[in-house]
């Protein structure tokens, strides 16, 4: 069984770093496109976002132009089928970010199956009638080098252990949860197998395990295969408080290394695998393009600019609060937002995936407490992209 007691990893430790988040004009993310969305603004996906391109008129729906794919419908599996994967960080820091998620999962259940009514009264998106939900930790280890917190490797497997520190949970869970209607015996699972603790590597690498996960594990005759349909949408949830480090040089995470290993993700980034060819494994194991991926991370969520759909998040990749720096009064990484409990570093690795996916996905603040809003929106985006 997992344990769920807050334990500190690599980089726990952390400064509270004071940074003044540039606050974005006009509604925020979160103000509903009812009313209308003020001056500057556009209706995505059910919230207000920065109208970057005002070429594009509100409520823009993905029409399968540009970068988002071909506008042939051929081979779009049909949305009554999802699989819904999770890539939790589950290193020092992430205890309260997984009690959130876990607390507004019921929400995101109810907004896939039981869509809100459009104004002539159909569904406003297609709901979802078969799920499967899925858990993978961003632990990969640290290139076989001797790490504290690292030494392990939980590989992109599927993660099903029953959490010791909720109380309820069953003796064993299967690979992966399925259901055909929304209900609180389906929250309770996700929550005994979502809430991975803080013991993990501090080595975040979500990005990788997410590729292991959609390219080995659960390609065909790999141990998750189940779980992945060919006739299924697919979305991917990313939620992570610190940069992606995901790398394929093992020396990368050697303690013998030529930095200190708290900033060796920001130090020796050139030496980090290229985000471009984790958005290819998506790409690969959905080829129809019907996915969509949310990427819960380090952005300040006070700029609208950053929370927002991957086509419009070239303002954000930008701005200076997302700049990587050393504190040099504590030599850590210096935080880009907190919240209560909840703090994070700059999530550039992963706001940049979400950029090259474009309307395929969509970014939000880990460190704003109101996921319930944000997977609503995500709901919509799941069923209807293309």
């Amino acid at each position: 069984m997992r344990s769920v007691h807050r334990a500190f990893g690599m980089l726990a430790g952390w400064a509270a770093a004071s940074l003044v988040l540039a606050a974005g004009c006009g509604p925020s993310a979160d103000t509903p496109c009812s009313p209308a969305c003020g001056a500057g603004f556009a209706c995505y996906y059910g919230v207000c976002v920065p109208d970057v391109d005002a070429s594009g008129p509100p409520d823009v729906r993905d029409d399968g132009g540009g970068e988002d794919g071909g506008g042939d419908d051929a081979g779009i599996p049909p949305t009554g089928k999802l699989d819904l994967l999770f890539v939790i960080d589950d290193s020092g820091g992430m205890a309260e970010a997984q009690q959130m998620l876990v607390a507004a999962f019921p929400r995101l259940l109810d907004a896939l199956f039981a869509p809100p009514p459009a104004p002539g009264g159909d569904p406003e998106y297609p709901p979802v009638e078969d799920l499967h939900v899925g858990v993978v930790s961003s632990d990969m280890g640290a290139g076989g080098f001797s790490v504290p917190t690292c030494e392990r490797s939980d590989d992109g497997r599927l993660q099903h252990e029953p959490a010791t520190g909720v109380p309820g949970c069953a003796s064993s869970y299967p690979a992966f949860l399925t259901a055909t209607s929304p209900g609180a015996a389906t929250a309770r699972d996700f929550e005994c197998m979502a809430t991975l603790g803080t013991n993990g590597c501090g080595f975040e690498q979500p990005l990788a395990a997410m590729r292991e996960a959609l390219t080995v594990h659960m390609a065909s005759g790999g141990d998750d295969a189940a779980f992945l349909r060919a006739d299924a949408r697919l979305a991917v949830v990313v939620v992570s408080n610190e940069n992606d480090c995901s790398s394929d040089d093992a020396a990368m995470f050697d303690p013998a290394g030529p930095t200190p290993l708290a900033t060796r993700c920001v130090d020796l980034v050139d030496r980090l695998t290229p985000v471009a060819r984790f958005v290819t494994a998506l790409e690969s194991a959905k080829p129809s393009g019907a996915f969509a991926a949310a990427f819960v991370v380090g952005v300040p969520p006070s700029l609208a600019t950053c929370n927002t759909t991957g086509d419009r998040l070239a303002a954000c990749l930008a701005d200076a609060s997302m700049q990587e720096r050393i504190n040099p009064s504590t030599g850590q990484v210096q935080f880009v937002c907190e919240e209560g409990a909840v703090r994070a570093t700059p999530g550039v690795r992963h706001v940049e995936a979400a950029s090259r996916l474009g309307r395929r996905a969509i970014v939000r603040s880990i460190c704003d407490p109101r996921y319930e809003t944000f997977f609503a929106s995500f709901a919509e985006l799941a069923q209807t992209t293309r």
